[in-house]
Order: C-alpha cells, then sequence, then structure tokens
C-alpha cells in the first residue's frame, strides 16, 4: 500500500466532516431563522393587533360598525393564531404523516394559488416514529421554501413494508431556473441533513425542464424514539 493512502484517506475524513458541519450549521441558521420570523410575528403584528384592540374597546362608543371593525380583527387575530400554532405544532404529525403533508400542501397552496400541486400517498401498516414524521416535513417545508416558485409540483408517499419514499415531481418555468436549483448549495445542504438526521438517503434525476427529487428512509418504531 502507498505510504501516501493513509495520508489522502485523512483528508477525505476531514473533508466529509467539514461537509456535515456546514450542513448542521445551515440547518441550525434556518430553524433559528424560521423561529425569529415567528417571534416577529407574535411581537410585531399580534401583540399590536390585540394592543389596538384593547385600546379601541376603551374609547369607542358601543354601535354596530365598531363592533363590525372589531370582529373582523378578532377573526384576522385568530386565523394569525392559528396558522402560528400549526407552524410550531403541524397538525396530524403524531397520528399520520401523510395527513400532516397532505395538511401542509394545503397551506402552500393557499401561498401559490398560480401553481398546481398534486399530492398522492400510499397505506401505510407500519406507523413510523415521530422524529422521523418531524424530520420528513420539516424537510419538504424547507425544500419548497428553496425551490418555489415552480410551473407544478407532484408530490408522492410510498410506503413497501419498512421501506419509505418521498418523491417531489418539478416542472421549472426554464432550464436556467432548473439548473440554478440544481446546484444551490443550500439544497445540497437540505439533502445531506435528510441524510444524517434519519440515515436516509437522496436522489435527483433530470429530464428536460423536469426534476424528480427522491428522499429514501427505513422506518423507525415508535416505541424506539420514545
Amino acid at each position: 500500500m502507498s505510504s501516501t493512502q493513509p495520508i489522502a484517506n485523512l483528508f477525505q475524513s476531514s473533508e466529509s466532516l467539514m461537509e456535515i458541519q456546514d450542513a448542521m450549521q445551515w440547518w441550525h441558521q434556518r430553524r433559528s431563522l424560521r423561529s425569529d420570523q415567528q417571534a416577529a410575528e407574535i411581537r410585531h403584528h399580534l401583540l399590536q393587533e390585540l394592543f389596538s384592540l384593547r385600546r379601541s374597546l376603551e374609547l369607542a362608543n358601543s354601535n354596530a360598525d365598531q363592533h363590525q371593525q372589531w370582529l373582523g380583527k378578532v377573526e384576522g387575530l385568530q386565523r394569525s393564531l392559528e396558522n402560528l400554532s400549526h407552524q410550531l405544532a403541524p397538525p396530524y404529525l403524531e397520528a399520520s404523516l401523510s395527513l400532516a403533508l397532505q395538511f401542509a400542501i394545503e397551506q402552500w397552496k393557499v401561498q401559490h394559488p398560480e401553481i398546481q400541486f398534486e399530492m398522492h400517498s400510499t397505506h401505510s401498516q407500519q406507523q413510523d416514529s415521530l422524529e422521523h414524521n418531524r424530520v420528513i416535513l420539516e424537510v419538504l417545508n424547507e425544500w419548497l421554501r428553496l425551490n418555489l416558485p415552480v410551473c407544478d409540483l407532484a408530490i408522492a408517499l410510498n410506503h413497501q413494508g419498512n421501506d419509505h419514499t418521498l418523491m417531489l415531481q418539478v416542472n421549472y418555468a426554464d432550464a436556467e431556473k432548473l439548473e440554478a436549483t440544481l446546484k444551490s448549495v443550500e439544497v445540497q445542504y437540505l439533502s445531506r441533513v435528510f441524510e444524517l438526521l434519519i440515515s436516509g438517503k437522496t436522489e435527483v434525476k433530470q429530464q428536460g425542464q423536469r426534476a424528480v427529487w427522491y428522499f429514501f428512509w427505513k422506518g423507525e418504531s415508535p416505541s424506539l424514539s420514545a
């Protein structure tokens, strides 16, 4: 064996460790950013609206028009709080990953009505762990933040025994957008984070202005993650 081989292996190991560190640091920064945005939503919008509503109730005379204005503000606050609670604790996550993904897609449809979304899922006999479900949902949401807008998006969640696959098929408006996405460091970091957090594997295939992302992982018994 060449004497330079151990040195080469050492450099490869060091580079791999640096890639892991960069990917996890990026993931932490993205999650911290989301937390900061949620806190800012509470501080600068919801609390300000509540203060304004309180002052209106203290100063205004009772009449139908003012009651309607207050009702509109209360309903707006309720919707904002519901959206924030969904971000902090996604619905259906403990019961079914498929239901949680479908709910998340419905929220993205509201934000991007111009995009055609499709969601398909096969039935799974085995319940995966809550932590796995949480990682899959967070990865999907982050992937959508990095990639949207696109022309259309088809999402498929498939189960075969203990093997699970999340497929994202995307049509892009032009080849430049697709090429930039494939070369994006953030998208590469996201794939790396997925692989590290649940020992998964990612793959992407390209054909013209269409790309298909695959996220593969093995199921984990809920009892093992407790």
